[in-house]
């Protein structure tokens, strides 16, 4: 969708939904200025507001993928034996490409697509390079993100994607010729824009819901829409079922209107979506070295080794584990640090030992620190940069995601300075983390098992 004629196209789409039998809130305006596009209220709305009904066959199911692909069920089976959270998302993506639907985005309006979803192909939007999938393979980008958990996830959707890609080229066949581009456009439509709804009557499956998926993301006291499918009454005979979105409390005029996408973290957001949230959850990534063990490994050595691979819920034999923490995950990671770190001594989940307890939080404590290093560097990379108009976008989201994980690392080391005082009996400095700390009541428990642990130690 060009920004030029983009109230048109919203305008076509939605007049295309109410001549098929939709309905959208009269007090619904779709606003797009400098680059942010949202629906807002233009009057106040009370709650329990119906505030767009979509009817089914204006929706865009997996299930009508693979009745309208000559290669739909073959995909379906391929997909679910290889991959199958992605099945229904890699059926909605061939529809979209037998549809020619990146040809129709950037058609001139009303011209260009022979698909009844033409309207809806005509609203959604071109511009999609501050997407990290459609980033260059040698990207400074990339560099930026080196060592981060944002790098990682960057890394793994770009592999799955590639793997998506052959498969879907392999079972279309002579039936859809698949460029990678045009792929990778509606790939990111499709992961940014399906909903997942029991419609036909049967368990959920992928949807696309014009118009529906013109409102942003919002939490908390910002969430202002839930939806959901309704199917068919006795009354309503004729019509299958439809996509419901209401009003759950009142809106003021001028205000925007959210829905959620679910419970994400920022990076997550960032990889799917293409945003972050300015108060987003932070997660990161330890990485932690396994105890080894092997035939001159003492019983206590085996022990720990079988105790950490317990902990981790993985096979052993991996030279490196990655643990993925949010800001309460040092409760999963310390227990790992203590298996790590056991050595001669036993191997327990909880604080047991004081040596072993220091030791645990000065590990915990330095792959922090070098976590913190890592992604500095990073972020000296972003400033040396004079970026184009998509990779601003990109940079600045970039550059929030770094911040947000060296924060939450900054916050673990402050936990390590704590824990590590206590083991000591000293004091424990201030932090710049202090008002954090002090909402971490699991943390000050723990600190209480410490001082008696120390007190019996001594």
């Amino acid at each position: 969708m060009s920004s030029a004629d983009g109230p048109a196209r919203i305008a076509a789409l939605e007049t295309w939904i109410r001549e098929h039998g939709g309905r959208i809130c009269e007090a619904a305006s779709v606003v797009e200025a400098d680059g942010y596009r949202g629906v807002f209220a233009h009057e106040g709305l009370p709650a329990d507001t119906d505030f767009c009904r979509i009817p089914l066959k204006l929706l865009i199911t997996e299930s009508l993928a693979e009745a309208s692909l000559p290669f739909g069920p073959e995909l379906r089976m391929a997909a679910e034996q290889l991959m199958p959270s992605a099945a229904g998302l890699l059926l909605l993506t061939a529809l979209l490409l037998q549809d020619s639907a990146p040809q129709a985005a950037k058609a001139p309006l009303g011209t260009g697509a022979q698909s009844f979803f033409a309207p809806y192909y005509q609203a959604l939007p071109v511009e999609v390079q501050h997407m990290p999938a459609f980033w260059p393979a040698e990207h400074w980008l990339h560099a930026s993100l080196r060592g981060s958990h944002l790098e990682r996830l960057v890394k793994a959707r770009r592999h799955s994607l590639g793997l998506e890609f052959s498969l879907l080229q392999s079972q279309a066949g002579k039936h859809l010729s698949v460029e990678w581009e045009d792929f990778l456009w509606c790939r990111c439509m499709v992961s940014s824009r399906a909903y997942s709804l029991p419609v036909d009557g049967s368990s959920h499956q992928r949807c696309l819901v014009p118009w529906a998926d013109l409102l942003n993301h919002g939490q908390g006291d910002h969430l202002l829409a839930r939806y959901g499918f309704q199917s068919a009454r006795d009354e309503d005979e004729g019509c299958p079922g439809h996509f419901l979105m209401r009003i759950t409390r009142p809106v003021a005029e001028g205000q925007e209107v959210f829905q959620t996408y679910g419970d994400k973290t920022n990076p997550t957001l960032f990889v799917d979506y293409g945003f972050c949230l300015q108060q987003g959850r932070s997660i990161t990534s330890v990485n932690v070295i396994p105890p080894t063990c092997d035939e001159h490994s003492t019983a206590v050595e085996r022990e720990a080794h079988a105790k950490f691979w317990q902990l981790a819920g993985g096979r052993p034999g991996r030279r490196t584990l990655t643990v993925e923490v949010d800001e309460s995950g040092w409760r999963r990671l310390l227990p790992l640090l203590r298996a790590a770190n056991a050595g001669e001594g036993a191997a327990c989940e909880g604080p047991c030992d004081v040596r072993l307890e220091t030791l645990a939080w000065a590990a915990f404590r330095k792959l922090c620190q070098e976590g913190v290093m890592r992604l500095t560097s990073g972020e000296d990379v972003l400033r040396s940069q004079q970026p184009s108009a998509w990779e601003i976008l990109a940079a600045e989201t970039c550059a929030q995601a770094l911040q947000e994980e060296i924060a939450l690392l900054r916050f673990f080391m402050s936990l390590g300075d704590r824990a590590l005082c206590c083991l000591e009996g000293s004091t424990a400095p201030s932090s710049p983390e202090e008002s954090r700390l002090s909402q971490e009541a699991s943390f000050s428990e723990y600190l209480t098992q410490l001082e008696q642990l120390r007190s019996t130690t001594t």
